[in-house]
């Protein structure tokens, strides 16, 4: 494009040199005959020289504005080069990122196949594990249908099974109905028997409250005695012997020094006399004449425990005025001597009070002991730690608290006699055990008051203490089975008294 507008441009001066040229060649002399021959034609020619020049200084103004007008487009072609060549440079680059766009797009594409192909490969595989779980879904799926339908089978079995066991079971269970209505019946009639048989009898059952009211009877006893006597007893205490009807009860050790409160002292008496005197099974006498009924029923080993109950319960229901006569005498009898062995050891001076409460006492326990009379049990008491010997519990010291014996006690003071029943092991009140604290400590006597002093001097010159009443117990067990004998003597003459009308009068 540059080569052609220079072709352009040097035409374009090639043509103005020729005309320029013309033109002066025309103005030029020539042969003077040609001057002198025709100047008309000169003039012509002048004419048309001027014509010919006005008409080349216009073409050569044509040309000069189309030079112009040339050099402006060269101008604006140069222009357009260099926006050209930038635009080249533009496209240049812009291939070189189309190259590089280009070699990404290969590159992705590249990658985008890989991915495909991998993507392919995974479909493959995925179908073919999808085959082979379909070929072990198939399998599991007839195998689960086969055990389904044999254990439909087996079930189906083992319910027919269940359904002949069930209608024996059921019929099995109409003969049991109609046996246990059969039994029903007869127990309904065997209890109707054995109700009649009570009433006539006149026999309770045994009940809880029972032993219940022996409970409410040691506390009770353990108040009265702590609210008479006070102190202790000590070895060095002497006096004439109280505790005739008791010291063979007595299980502390003789070597034991220590001082003993006097309140379990009193308590040991009573309760020992509670399980020899009140708590007798029958105060009236037997027809041998030498015991009472209830020691002779207790001894018979011809008869069994509930026979003997039922055998008490009627002997009671038909001599009752004539026991409770007895038992009066002999409770009477029993506080009389208690009152005198104890008297001593009072921490008052008030002794008709205690003497009343004692009685009250006694025969409150005689009514409690009277209902075990009518009860279908044979109801015993005891007051010796070696029978029943894990059914006792034990006191130490001054503690009011008692706490289940493990082992067999080896010393100790029973203050309320064990409640059992004979042949029965599960039902029972378990006696009280007293003991000390702790080892042996020197004797110490408690400071008194010259009042107290005196009180106790008094009364020792009545009546002895604890340590004597350990060391003649030969002459304590006579005194006792003498008192046992006179009574069992009132109770045999009230018994084979056929009117009912002779009183039987205590000589204990």
């Amino acid at each position: 494009m540059k080569l052609n507008f220079l072709a352009f441009l040097i035409l374009s001066f090639s043509i103005i040199t020729f005309i320029l040229l013309s033109i002066l060649a025309t103005m030029a002399p020539g042969s003077q005959n040609s001057r002198s021959k025709d100047k008309s034609d000169k003039a012509n020619k002048s004419e048309r020289a001027e014509k010919s020049y006005s008409s080349a200084i216009e073409d050569l103004k044509t040309s000069a504005a189309a030079v112009l007008q040339h050099l402006e487009t060269l101008d604006t072609v140069e222009n357009l080069q260099r926006q050209i060549k930038e635009l080249t440079n533009q496209l240049a680059a812009a291939n070189k990122k189309v190259e590089e766009a280009q070699e990404e797009q290969k590159q992705e594409e590249s990658t985008r196949q890989r991915i495909i192909k991998d993507f392919g490969n995974r479909v493959l595989e995925l179908k073919e594990k999808e085959d082979k779980l379909e070929v072990e879904l198939k399998e599991q799926r007839k195998k689960a249908e086969s055990s389904s339908r044999k254990k439909d089978q087996e079930r189906d079995a083992q319910l027919e099974k269940y359904k002949t066991r069930l209608r024996k079971v059921e019929e099995e269970l109409d003969c049991e109905k109609a046996r246990n209505t059969e039994l029903e019946l007869r127990l309904r009639r065997k209890q109707k028997t054995l109700e009649d048989l009570r009433g006539d009898f006149q026999i309770i059952p045994l009940e809880q409250d029972v032993f219940e009211s022996f409970k409410h009877l040691e506390s009770s006893l353990y108040e009265l005695t702590e609210r008479y006597f006070k102190d202790f007893l000590y070895l060095s205490d002497r006096g004439p012997h109280p505790f005739r009807h008791a010291s063979h009860l007595m299980f502390l050790s003789y070597t034991d020094h220590r001082p003993v409160p006097r309140a379990r002292t009193a308590q040991f008496c009573i309760a020992g006399r509670l399980a020899s005197h009140v708590f007798q099974p029958m105060c009236i006498g037997s027809p041998r004449g030498t015991t009472s009924m209830g020691d002779a029923l207790q001894k018979s080993e011809k008869i069994q425990p509930r026979q003997k109950a039922i055998l008490r319960s009627l002997l009671f229901t038909a001599f009752e005025t004539d026991e409770e006569r007895v038992q009066s005498d002999l409770i009477q009898s029993v506080a009389s001597e208690l009152f005198d062995e104890l008297k001593g050891i009072l921490s008052t001076d008030n002794d008709n009070a205690f003497s009343k409460e004692l009685l009250s006492y006694l025969e409150t326990a005689a009514r409690v002991w009277n209902k075990s009379k009518r009860i279908s049990e044979w109801i015993l008491a005891s007051s010796d730690p070696h029978i029943n010997p894990q059914r006792w519990k034990m006191i130490k010291g001054d503690s009011n608290k008692a706490v289940a014996v493990q082992e067999p006690a080896n010393s100790g003071m029973v203050i309320f006699p064990q409640i059992y029943i004979d042949g029965n092991d599960s039902k029972y009140y378990p006696g009280t055990l007293w003991s000390f604290d702790s080892g042996p400590v020197e004797e110490k006597r408690t400071a008194q008051s010259p009042q107290t002093r005196r009180a106790s001097a008094s009364r020792s010159s009545k009546s002895p203490t604890v340590a004597e009443a350990s060391s003649d117990p030969g002459i304590t067990a006579s005194r006792s089975l003498a008192s046992r004998n006179r009574v069992s003597e009132m109770g045999r003459k009230v018994f084979s008294d056929s009117e009912g009308q002779r009183r039987c009068k205590s000589t204990c």
